[in-house]
């Protein structure tokens, strides 16, 4: 019984009992406020739902109309991805061409 106390506080095992409580309160909090929001809406899940959907919607908005332009100052645009994707697919293109003139001059 001494023996397991004493492996129990080492600092091995202290350290990662820690990391784990830390990990799991987020979790634990926020199933607590779902747990909050169901009781309070008498268990009506679709109620809920529908909530955290405009939830959602808002915060999009937020972040288009505020955060986003505030990238853009910092030379990073909102269609940069969308950009990215048209250059992959001129250079696929450009490769493909190049594979059929190759497969003319063999």
């Amino acid at each position: 019984m001494h023996a397991l106390r004493r492996l129990l506080s080492t600092r091995p095992v202290l350290l990662l009992a820690f990391a784990f409580a830390v990990m799991g309160d987020p979790v634990s909090s926020v199933a607590y406020a779902i747990e909050a929001a169901l009781r309070a809406l008498d268990g009506r899940l679709a109620l809920l739902l529908q909530f955290l959907a405009h939830l959602f919607a808002l915060l999009l908005q937020v972040f288009l109309h505020f955060l986003l332009p505030r990238f853009e100052l910092l030379g990073i645009h909102g269609r940069a991805l969308v950009d990215l994707g048209e250059i992959a697919k001129r250079d696929r293109e450009r490769d493909l061409r190049a594979a059929q003139i190759d497969g003319l001059d063999a």
